[in-house]
């Protein structure tokens, strides 16, 4: 009886360590950085800079939702003719875009690359700790979390995310929710203290654009619900400690008629589209200035961002016209 027990428990033992074997091998098969990206609705935005066209973007900025509700690379497209993706998702960390760049610089050389900082300051969670947990799982066994790989292997329909963002990772959106507080930053001398991963991983950031001979520039959207002038100081520290450029936005607010009370989605936390155009156009004029960066406009390799521009300009005005909701 004992001999019959030893062997079920044997036999058990020996099919889970081939599924196991086989998962692995399966997932390893099929599985891509990409397909892992786009495996989240919270990040499938963002994946979607990996079908623009090889070397074709000439900034790419990281950074979490302030981002991707305030900077529209098609505005800037318009006014200026560079190409510009908006690599952001909601609550995303510096370990997160430090990976993303890493990715995306195998097939993209960006002129400039810009890290938005308000990312390097969510404290309160451990994002990190359950990061690694889901990374760890995600990178040994891809295929059982995603089931776009089942399709793939098992040969039923596969249809990834193959469409390219025709808005560049913005999302439109012309809610006004105002900003009733005081306008002006209360200076400090004090120096907000960046927690250690943050911190690594931002060094890191400047480490990989250094590397790749890529201009790094620092930063920080309008904002009022989480900037203060204790986390400028830390920034423009590190940043002068570097000679990387860092624009704080809420600095130069007036220089492009910035209006909080219209201006705002969230009542100071997220810009709504009428903010995002004002700071496109304040930023996209710096960006260009400071770098020298090309209008491609009548560039015929770049004809389909004049289709995307044309989609882009139907959909703004879908939205405000209430025919789409937030995209």
């Amino acid at each position: 009886m004992k001999n019959i027990l030893l062997i079920r428990i044997l036999k058990s033992i020996c099919f889970f360590s081939i599924f196991i074997l086989i998962t692995v091998f399966i997932s390893r098969s099929f599985s891509t950085r990409k397909e892992a990206y786009e495996l989240s609705s919270r990040s499938r935005r963002a994946s979607q800079v990996f079908n623009e066209p090889n070397d074709s973007l000439d900034v790419i900025i990281v950074g979490h939702s302030g981002v991707y509700t305030g900077y529209s690379p098609m505005e800037a497209y318009k006014e200026y003719g560079f190409t510009s993706y908006s690599l952001s998702q909601a609550v995303q960390k510096p370990w997160e875009s430090y990976n993303y760049l890493v990715d995306v610089l195998k097939t993209q050389k960006p002129k400039v690359i810009v890290f938005e900082v308000d990312q390097l300051f969510y404290d309160k969670i451990n994002y990190q700790a359950h990061g690694a947990v889901v990374k760890a799982a995600d990178a040994l066994f891809p295929i059982v979390s995603n089931h776009i790989l089942w399709k793939k292997f098992f040969g039923k329909k596969f249809n990834p995310l193959k469409e390219r963002s025709y808005t560049k990772g913005y999302t439109i959106d012309y809610h006004v929710n105002p900003y009733k507080g005081p306008y002006e930053l209360k200076e400090t001398d004090k120096v907000y203290k960046i927690k250690k991963p943050h911190y690594l991983y931002m060094k890191k950031v400047a480490e990989l654009c250094k590397n790749n001979d890529i201009p790094l520039v620092l930063l920080e959207m309008p904002s009022k619900i989480r900037w203060d002038y204790s986390k400028y100081n830390a920034v423009k520290k590190f940043a002068d400690e570097r000679n990387i450029r860092f624009v704080d936005s809420n600095q130069r607010i007036k220089e492009f008629n910035f209006d909080w009370k219209n201006d705002t989605r969230d009542r100071g936390d997220h810009l709504n589209h009428y903010g995002a155009v004002k700071f496109t156009k304040f930023f996209a004029k710096y960006l260009t200035d400071e770098f020298d960066l090309q209008n491609k406009k009548d560039d015929s390799k770049y004809q389909h961002w004049n289709n995307d521009l044309l989609i882009y300009e139907n959909m703004v005005e879908d939205i405000k016209n209430d025919k789409y909701k937030n995209k």
